[in-house]
């Protein structure tokens, strides 16, 4: 199994705890994220945190699901733990409440390897 470069693709080891982030910065202007969930079906990926960034941050892009400029209110952290090594995707699904009482979802792909 390979990690893609892919921006809704997240690689993970079993053992580590992964943090990614999903760009919001197609929202309209003025519009931003309110609350956040997160989950996903496979019982063995852990989704530890997820939350409505609070302020600007800057991260590496191999974070998945983003951008390397992430504005306040308009990205999400989402924190990943355990999983099982499989050549097949997991599928984790974001969504939020925007500013306007809108809610939506965005799906990202993660890729689980290595040995427990």
């Amino acid at each position: 199994m390979t990690c893609s470069t892919s921006d809704n693709v997240v690689c993970k080891h079993v053992r580590a705890v992964k943090t990614f982030y999903v760009d919001l910065s197609f929202l309209p202007t003025g519009v931003t994220a309110v609350s956040a969930t997160a989950d996903t079906a496979d019982a063995d990926l852990m989704v530890d945190e997820v939350q409505v960034l609070d302020v600007d941050t800057t991260v590496d892009p191999s974070q998945g699901c983003a951008g390397s400029q992430l504005e306040a209110g308009r990205a999400i952290l989402v924190r990943l733990s355990g999983g099982v090594a499989s050549d097949d995707e997991v599928i984790v699904t974001v969504c939020w409440i925007d500013s306007e009482s809108n809610e939506d979802c965005r799906e990202c792909r993660v890729l689980i390897e290595g040995t427990a």
